[in-house]
């Protein structure tokens, strides 16, 4: 048995971020679009892409070098926090310009301090979005846990027990008809993506199994399959069906993804290139887009101007440049707080 090492450019995981963030930012801008009901229920398909990013979550922690809980926490939560909490500052700087959502000392605090994720009307205080946030932090504080649980168990036994915590949790909101957004963001719900993240991590680690080397035999059968289940299975009409549908739609979507990236890598590189820039600004395209949504609307709405296909376009361009703007001003908040932290913070020889 032979351990990689683990420092290794993976050019699926950006490519894959890349396609998923724009997927679901897709899903997020056409609900201003007024569409024939077959393609408004197509779109949906494009939020599955959240499932994906729990998978890489999970696949990407478990690839880097054990650390301590504490340096765990100031290093990698850190990363998904700051930008978070800068993104909220941003939202009060343009609600002070513009009044776009009106909101109080109480929104922005259940955002900063995330109790948000158990109220149903502050979850939404500034667009449905932020769930995400909330979930992905859950996992991260339980990682170190998970990765013991995954080493002390085995990945197997480990990957089965997310599967059943996750199958549970469904099967609860399903007998009790809990299908509000607060209980379906409970990170119990995505455990199992976020597991057999690290499941498949382990698998490249230790036998050099890259699950984006599946044959496109075994790719295009999980399509065919599991993509007109999650279809019928979201149009059943039942909790069940709807909560359920999870399964086959993240199989589904991430099968197809791995389709769509062998298929541009051969045959359009540029693309390819475009897409795995993209991912490299993924978390700042999330979590600004809807403000900048919100934003680009208000101007139509006063200029008379129709949202249409061609204005969700243009706005898709005006994201990028905002999204890496936000992206390395965050970077250079981070660094200037490490700065401070050394200039202020005594030396231990210092200290008394």
């Amino acid at each position: 048995m032979t351990r990689l090492p683990l420092k290794r450019t993976i050019e699926f995981i950006d490519f894959a971020k890349g396609y998923a963030i724009l997927m679901v930012i897709v899903y997020h801008f056409c609900n201003h679009l007024q569409m024939p009901d077959i393609i408004d229920k197509a779109r949906n398909f494009g939020g599955t892409g959240i499932h994906l990013f729990f998978f890489l979550s999970g696949f990407g922690l478990s690839l880097s070098k054990a650390q301590p809980f504490k340096t765990f926490i100031k290093r990698r939560l850190i990363k998904v926090y700051l930008p978070f909490a800068l993104s909220i500052v941003l939202i009060f700087t343009a609600d002070l310009i513009w009044r776009l959502y009106q909101g109080g000392p109480n929104e922005y605090m259940s955002h900063f301090l995330l109790y948000k994720m158990v109220d149903s009307e502050l979850i939404f205080a500034f667009g449905g979005q932020y769930w995400f946030v909330g979930t992905i932090i859950e996992l991260y504080l339980l990682f170190p846990l998970l990765s013991y649980l995954k080493n002390q168990w085995g990945p197997k036994t480990f990957l089965i027990l997310c599967v059943s915590i996750s199958v549970m949790h469904l099967g609860l909101c399903t007998y009790f008809q809990w299908f509000d957004r607060v209980t379906l963001s409970i990170f119990t719900q995505y455990l199992w993506e976020f597991g057999l993240g690290m499941y498949f991590a382990h698998r490249y680690k230790v036998d050099d199994w890259a699950f984006w080397k599946i044959k496109n035999s075994s790719l295009i059968l999980v399509v065919v399959v599991c993509i007109p289940l999650m279809a019928l299975m979201a149009s059943s009409g039942t909790t069940m069906g709807k909560l359920f549908n999870d399964f086959p739609a993240f199989l589904g979507y991430t099968a197809l993804c791995l389709l769509v990236y062998k298929s541009v890598k051969k045959v359009a590189p540029p693309l390819n290139h475009f897409f795995r820039s993209t991912g490299q600004y993924s978390y700042a395209m999330y979590l600004i887009h809807v403000l900048l949504l919100d934003i680009y609307i208000m101007y139509l709405t006063a200029w008379n101007i129709p949202y249409r296909y061609l204005e969700m376009g243009i706005l898709i361009v005006l994201l990028y440049p905002a999204a890496i703007a936000f992206h390395y001003g965050t970077d250079i908040v981070q660094r200037f707080g490490s700065m401070a932290k050394r200039e202020f913070m005594p030396l231990p020889s210092q200290r008394k």
